[in-house]
């Protein structure tokens, strides 16, 4: 008589837990700093540009974008005042009182490296000129929403 092993998991009495019945997929561990910056440090290194990083919330989004916050995607000074341009011409858009908006102010430096962030919590004026700044090839990394 045989004592081969069956195949397959869980519940043939092998010890192996049943397969969770829940339908929510588990969420992966966000990579630390240090494995985010060496991902993007290999990206550009190997000039695999752009790339998208998705995320699963606003705040996972914009925590992302400021760990490469330091790294300069965009070297050329000419590229950074181009980005500068087109980000202060969208600005003069908005009432006055709305321009000094804190959050607005910290996304200029953020663009000029070439580091973008869009999701649905941002003002349309933003969502526009970081799809610009995106499809005209001056971002290389973007993070974002699903």
């Amino acid at each position: 008589a045989g004592g081969g092993q069956h195949g397959g998991g869980g519940g043939s009495g092998d010890g192996a837990p049943p397969p969770s019945s829940s339908s929510k997929p588990a969420r992966a561990k966000p990579a630390s700093p240090k494995d985010l910056q060496r991902i993007m440090k290999l990206l550009h290194a190997r000039d695999l540009h752009p790339a998208i990083v998705f995320a699963f919330s606003r705040r996972e989004c914009e925590h992302n974008a400021l760990q490469v916050s330091k790294l300069d995607f965009l070297p050329d000074e000419e590229s950074k005042a181009q980005v500068a341009s087109i980000y202060d011409a969208a600005l003069m858009s908005l009432p006055e009182a709305d321009r000094s908006f804190a959050p607005l102010a910290s996304l200029k430096p953020l663009l000029q490296r070439g580091v973008g962030v869009h999701h649905s919590g941002l003002l349309p004026m933003v969502k526009e000129v970081v799809e610009i700044l995106f499809q005209e090839g001056f971002l290389r990394v973007l993070f974002t929403t699903e």
